[in-house]
C-alpha cells in the first residue's frame, strides 16, 4: 500500500514554518538559505529520502496539490518514521529563505491566516489566531510556529482530507 503525503506534513516536523522570501544575505555567521524554489527544494528532500531507501516520489493529487508518496508508508509508525526521515533530510539542507522584511513577515503571515481560515471554516478546532505582532515577535525571536496543519490533533486519513479541502500553496515557503 501505498500513502501519500502532503509536502506540507512532513514540512510540518521541520523548520520549513520559518519562510518567506529570500533576502539576499543571511546576516554574518549565518548559512546562505538554500537557492532554489520550493519545488527544487521539495524534490531535494525527496532525493535525500531515496538515498536513505525510501523510494519516494513527487507526484500531484487531484485538487493540484504537490505530495510525496512513499510506498509501504501505511500505519501510523511508519508515517512517523518517513516524518523523522524528512526532518532529517531538511536538516541536512541549506536553510530555506526566512522572511525578514515587515513587507515578507505580512506575506507569510496572511498566507498562515488563510490556511487557518480554510481549515476552521471546514469544521477543525485549532488554536485561536495570533495577532500579527505576536506572530513577527515569535518568528523574530527565533521560536518555531507551526503551521496551521501541524496544530491539528487528527489522525493520519482525517489530514489528508483536510489537505484536500485546503491544499497548501506549493510555491510558498512555509
Amino acid at each position: 500500500m501505498s500513502r501519500s503525503i502532503s509536502t506540507g506534513l512532513w514540512a510540518l516536523t521541520s523548520v520549513l514554518l520559518l519562510a518567506g522570501c529570500a533576502s539576499p544575505e543571511p546576516p554574518a555567521g549565518e548559512p546562505k538559505p538554500f537557492a532554489g524554489s520550493p519545488a527544487d527544494y521539495t524534490q531535494a528532500v525527496v532525493d535525500c529520502l531515496n538515498d536513505d531507501g525510501w523510494g519516494a516520489e513527487i507526484i500531484t493529487t487531484e485538487s493540484g496539490d504537490t505530495s510525496v508518496t512513499a510506498p509501504g508508508v501505511a500505519t501510523l509508525e511508519q508515517q512517523q518514521e518517513f516524518l523523522a526521515a524528512s526532518s532529517a533530510c531538511t536538516a541536512a539542507l541549506p536553510p530555506i529563505p526566512e522572511a525578514r522584511s515587515d513587507e515578507e513577515l505580512q506575506e507569510q503571515y496572511d498566507h498562515w491566516i488563510a490556511q487557518h481560515a480554510c481549515l476552521t471554516d471546514a469544521g477543525y478546532e485549532l488554536p485561536a489566531q495570533p495577532s500579527y505582532q505576536a506572530y513577527r515577535d515569535q518568528l523574530q525571536s527565533g521560536e518555531w510556529i507551526s503551521e496551521p496543519f501541524g496544530l491539528l490533533t487528527i489522525d493520519p486519513e482525517e489530514l489528508e482530507a483536510a489537505y484536500e479541502r485546503c491544499p497548501p500553496d506549493p510555491e510558498a515557503w512555509w
